[in-house]
């Protein structure tokens, strides 16, 4: 009789194993999970693969791959929103698709689940730690947290140069870079590794030093990145306005001054009523004529974060301008020219919305 029921227990349990991962695995049956805007449903609707992964790109080959800044955005947004099914959801893709037994977390992977290159991006790790840090205290699960402390050990013992971290670390050829770029450098959440115990104070110093010098810079765009042997930043002739702003954001929640970067985006609304994808280094001028959903995004990120509250509502009017209103797509930030859209350029502003939505409610 024991046995009889010992066995139905085990099959009760396969037959739950598999339809988890059939719902993963299988497009046509995507789980219900609580997705109430028109934004948030085209996401959950139009930007999935197969398996149930967020692809890069609405309609062009990209589509077939999925990244590791995506899931760890969409992580980022379950916690802020505090839905707990679309967590466990990414949870386990990431556990099944990205994360590897040594705790090293590919930066894409193909449609089939398929990896291409044996290489993490430290700033996609950091981002998805702190969003399973989040996760832990939001839902009290410890498997959230031993999965960060997993990442980071990973992290500590390959991902870093001279007790730095780096942009990246390949395992197939172990090989990684001898630099880190700024805009990577998510203070606030090393420094939590550092209180958890999980990487120790050399570290933190460093990452701290670099980049406390690149906000002394007497530019106010921020240099990109910083050669860890010769200890020299490097500029590029022309930057991208989100890697600035990703800089901005990181150094404003850590409590460092960000005060030349602020009026470089208070003249440039002033100028131009709007803010530009790149700029030259030296005037300080555009060099393209593109606005970009998730660059306003992040600008109402790093506003909010200084209690900015006027400018980001200016970044908030200039987001809405690009969004589409009516369609099959409501909700989506297409591009007008293509009918396209990138995942990040959706992901950052409902980011960056709902945000400004909890500043707004206090």
């Amino acid at each position: 009789m024991k046995r009889s029921r010992r066995m139905v227990v085990i099959i009760l349990t396969a037959a739950l194993l598999l339809t988890i991962v059939f719902l993963l695995k299988d497009r046509n049956s995507t789980p219900e999970i609580p997705l109430d805007t028109p934004h948030e449903q085209f996401i959950w609707k139009e930007m999935l693969n197969q398996n149930l992964l967020l692809k890069t790109t609405l309609q062009s080959h990209s589509s077939d791959y999925s990244l590791s800044e995506t899931i760890g955005l969409w992580m980022e947004y379950a916690v802020l929103t505090d839905n707990y099914p679309l967590f466990e959801i990414a949870y386990q893709q990431l556990d099944q698709y990205f994360v590897t037994s040594q705790g090293f977390i590919h930066w894409r992977i193909k449609e089939n689940g398929q990896t291409t290159e044996q290489v993490n991006a430290f700033m996609d790790d950091i981002r998805i730690i702190h969003a399973l840090l989040g996760a832990e205290e939001h839902w009290n699960k410890s498997k959230y947290n031993k999965m960060a402390r997993k990442i980071t050990k990973a992290l500590v013992i390959q991902g870093t140069y001279k007790q730095m971290f780096v942009d990246f670390y390949d395992w197939e050829h172990d090989r990684k870079s001898p630099s880190i770029s700024v805009q990577y450098l998510d203070i606030q959440t090393i420094r939590r590794l550092y209180a958890l115990g999980w990487i120790d104070q050399n570290i933190l110093n460093q990452v701290e030093q670099v980049a406390i010098e690149a906000s002394h810079q007497s530019s106010p765009l921020y240099p990109t990145r910083y050669h860890i042997d010769t200890n020299q930043f490097i500029q590029e002739d022309t930057v991208n306005l989100i890697e600035q702003m990703y800089t901005a954001y990181h150094f404003a929640k850590a409590g460092i001054q960000t005060d030349r970067f602020l009026a470089f985006l208070t003249q440039e609304l002033a100028e131009h009523d709007k803010l530009y994808g790149q700029y030259d280094t030296d005037d300080l001028t555009p060099v393209v004529g593109y606005e970009s959903p998730a660059l306003y995004g992040l600008a109402i990120l790093y506003t909010l974060s200084i209690e900015e509250y006027d400018m980001a509502l200016q970044f908030y009017n200039k987001l809405q301008a690009l969004q589409t209103k009516a369609g099959s797509f409501k909700g989506a930030y297409l591009d007008s020219s293509t009918s396209d859209t990138h995942i990040f350029d959706n992901l950052v502003p409902l980011i960056a919305e709902r945000r400004l939505m909890e500043i707004e409610m206090d």
